[in-house]
């Protein structure tokens, strides 16, 4: 830097002298005898200060074009852990799926919660699964949820109560929302919510007490058919594995749905397993059930401490 402002500093003070006097006898009289005798110096410093420009433009380029590749190769890298990672999943549920006779499917996905004007916002994306052949499966590849806080604010106090073995406010909770839906007289996501807040709230019950619920069947079938939510009532659960079953006519009536929330490379997901109906047959499903929820969960860790330890070697 400080050789480009002498050689500035140098021809500015040259062409100021120029200017003041008159060119013909400046250049004799100044120029000429330096030209004849110093041509070279001139023609070194001239050449000197254009090659040291370009080629600090020339190592500007090249940092610049250094840390652009740096970056796509740090790219490229966590693309391949991620490639990895998941590859190993996919074996890992596929082993399951294989190994275990009471499972058809085993999904992944992941999901994210936000609150943000005045709802609970959930968005869940299908990440991999396998499915045994000839099993008729159609994965949810990505949803939305949408509840009301004050709902949500709702279920959640009744059902910490409930878990300290007082029951009333969940019993409310069912009587008012049954009531609000049993009388609605449009089928939106709002009744989706509402019957998946209900439901959840029946299954924590039916374990402890009878309760007598009715809902028309025809409205619960528009409410299924407008919006599933078997996996988000498994979701709201935060932990526990979930059990629901298939609503509907189809040839999937009966099959048996395991949810759970886990937690893997420091990001919320959860599973949804496809289970035969004849599961229910067994004389300990429960605890079949609970045994096929932590096996997953095992080859889920396993899965991941393998790709974490090649990536390190």
């Amino acid at each position: 830097m400080s050789f480009k402002l002498t050689a500035a500093a140098v021809f500015v003070f040259f062409l100021e002298v120029w200017m003041e006097n008159d060119s013909a006898s400046y250049y004799t009289e100044y120029l000429q005898p330096f030209f004849q005798v110093k041509v070279s110096l001139i023609l070194v410093v001239l050449l000197g200060t254009v090659l040291a420009i370009y080629h600090s433009e020339l190592v500007k380029a090249y940092k610049e074009d250094l840390a652009d590749n740096a970056r796509l190769l740090l790219s490229a890298y966590d693309d391949l852990k991620d490639y990895k990672w998941r590859a190993r999943i996919l074996k890992a549920l596929e082993k399951f799926t294989k190994n275990e006779s009471f499972v058809l499917a085993a999904q992944l996905y992941t999901y994210s919660v936000k609150q943000a004007e005045g709802q609970l916002q959930i968005k869940i994306n299908h990440l991999d699964g396998y499915v045994w052949e000839k099993t008729d499966l159609n994965a949810m590849v990505q949803t939305y949820y949408s509840l009301d806080l004050s709902l949500y604010r709702d279920f959640e106090r009744a059902r910490k109560k409930f878990v300290r073995g007082e029951f009333e406010e969940l019993l409310r909770f069912i009587q008012k929302n049954n009531h609000e839906i049993s009388t609605s007289v449009e089928i939106n996501d709002r009744t989706a919510i509402q019957y998946a807040l209900v439901r959840l709230a029946l299954d924590l019950l039916e374990d402890v007490m009878d309760f007598e619920f009715f809902l028309d069947p025809a409205k619960v079938k528009k409410i299924t058919n407008h919006k599933r939510t078997g996996i988000l009532r498994g979701l709201l659960l935060k932990g526990e594995f979930y059990k629901f079953l298939h609503e509907g006519n189809s040839e999937k009536k009966g099959r048996v749905y395991l949810t759970k929330t886990i937690t893997i490379k420091n990001t919320d997901h959860v599973f949804l397993l496809t289970l035969s109906p004849e599961i229910l047959d067994v004389e300990d499903t429960e605890a079949q059930m609970e045994n096929l929820v932590e096996t997953l969960i095992e080859g889920m860790h396993k899965a991941e401490q393998i790709t974490y330890n090649e990536d390190s070697t």
